[in-house]
């Protein structure tokens, strides 16, 4: 019996992606895996199931093997809650909740890290979204678990922080996180990287109308502002340098 609808959905894409031999194989080894072990063993069985994949599809140019490794990375950070400490840390009201992930998190954030650095040396002359599916789902996964962590961390190191500090901190978290990207899309041929540039900037400013100026006073909200504008600066001057 499945334990976690997520797992469930795992499965179900999986199968749906890819040629019938290698799905069918990776339905059967993930279906098998979650009968057998609990959350945290699961996770990390899958996230070393995912490098093994983006290896391989790596060194044999198998775009379905690339797809797998992606998804089990998503299912890994489901099966360790990084997912869920992710979301909490940028969505969570009021910012309570907030933690950072635990050992089998730490494990499936590396084995993010590691499959990205295997799935993002797929040459960039494949530009057009569906031809780096792969890359595009690992990246969003990278970008949103080091951010939840970083909102995370720092929410624990702060004395007694209220909503409008933890609104200021994950409206900055963004904005580096968009400069950042922009700097890595300018620096190395990630095609991946460069998309979703704009589309977190398009998020750092939906989330500063909807919270910051809720929940912030003058003094987080100039912060706010200072922070969200500079990013918007930043990040498409970036874009548009030549490397």
């Amino acid at each position: 019996m499945l334990r976690t609808p997520a797992a469930l959905a795992l499965l179900v894409v999986v199968f749906a992606a890819g040629t019938f031999v290698s799905t069918a194989g990776a339905l059967l080894t993930a279906l098998g895996t979650q009968l057998l072990l609990d959350e945290a063993a699961l996770a990390v069985a899958w996230s070393v199931i995912a490098l093994d994949a983006a290896g391989l599809g790596f060194r044999f140019d198998r775009a379905t093997l690339r797809l797998h490794a992606a998804l089990y990375l998503w299912g890994a950070a489901a099966a360790s809650a990084l997912l869920a400490s992710a979301a909490t840390a940028f969505l969570a009201g009021n910012g309570r909740g907030l933690a950072v992930p635990t050992t089998a998190g730490w494990l499936t954030a590396a084995a993010v890290v590691a499959g990205y650095a295997f799935l993002g040396r797929k040459p960039a002359a494949e530009t057009r979204p569906v031809d780096r599916l792969p890359q595009v789902l690992v990246a969003v996964l990278l970008a949103g678990s080091v951010g939840g962590i970083v909102v995370a961390a720092v929410a624990a190191a702060l004395p007694a922080p209220g909503a409008a500090e933890v609104a200021t901190l994950r409206t900055a978290v963004l904005a580096v996180l968009a400069v950042v990207l922009a700097a890595a899309a300018r620096r190395f041929a990630l095609p991946e990287v460069r998309w979703l540039v704009y589309p977190l900037v398009a998020l750092g400013g939906l989330k500063l109308v909807l919270e910051d100026l809720g929940e912030g006073r003058p003094s987080t909200l100039f912060l706010s502002l200072v922070l969200y504008g500079g990013a918007l600066i930043v990040a498409p001057r970036l874009l548009r340098r030549p490397a």
